[in-house]
């Protein structure tokens, strides 16, 4: 039985979770190396934005839908604000967290209360 040497990975995008426009591939030749970018993939391997969410990102802070219970599943819907209004909407001091990350992740029931679109925007 033959060695694998080499592997490569599409990893998840950490804010949309869609697959990122990246391959990671292995750069050491070795079994164990290999194994370990082969388990990258479909993962999300970092905090940085796809493609998709940079440029959201360019047109206002995004906010993505999350579940109360479980903030890391992510519900699918996400929208773009402009930064004034995170600024009306917001307490102070989480504005200027979402100003600065340009990215938040807004819980269900809180999204509803501020009449976020439920659907891709």
């Amino acid at each position: 039985m033959e060695k694998e040497i080499f592997s490569c990975a599409i990893p998840k995008c950490y804010f949309c979770g869609r697959d990122k426009n990246e391959i990671v591939m292995t750069s050491l030749l070795t079994e164990e190396n290999a194994k370990r970018v082969k388990e990258m993939h479909g993962k999300v391997i970092d905090k940085e934005p796809c493609d998709e969410c940079k440029k959201i990102m360019e047109q206002g802070v995004m906010l993505i839908k999350v579940r109360e219970d479980d903030p890391e599943y992510r519900l699918g819907q996400l929208c773009a604000l402009k930064d004034e209004a995170i600024e009306k909407i917001f307490p102070e001091e989480q504005a200027k967290q979402l100003l600065k990350m340009r990215a938040g992740f807004i819980g269900e029931e809180l999204w509803d209360m501020i009449e976020l679109p439920n659907g891709e925007v």
